[in-house]
């Protein structure tokens, strides 16, 4: 899945549970893996691959993409400061 300012990864870290979102690169979603991101030049990036993301949902047009998230409790409520529902059916 492509990110764009219309499709966005919205993450917090494992180990230090920093919050972010990416907008640029493409995403997969593989039943081993996990999450894997890509950057805007098909490299993937580690540092938000896999075991590196607690929570993670993919939000398209202000939506949670369905089948494209993993939210802890603990983030459900705090992994976007604007996003509603993103905990909800994860």
């Amino acid at each position: 899945m492509t990110l764009s300012s219309d499709c966005i990864l919205y993450y917090a870290l494992s180990e230090s549970g920093v919050r972010g979102r990416a907008t640029e690169g493409k995403v997969e979603l593989h039943e081993r893996d996990g999450l894997i991101v890509y950057d805007r030049f098909g490299m993937r990036n580690e540092y938000l691959s896999g075991e590196r993301l607690r929570s993670w949902s993919v939000i398209r047009d202000g939506i949670p993409v369905p089948g494209w998230s993993h939210v802890m409790p603990e983030d459900a409520f705090r992994l976007t400061d604007h996003q509603e529902g993103i905990g909800e059916g994860t």
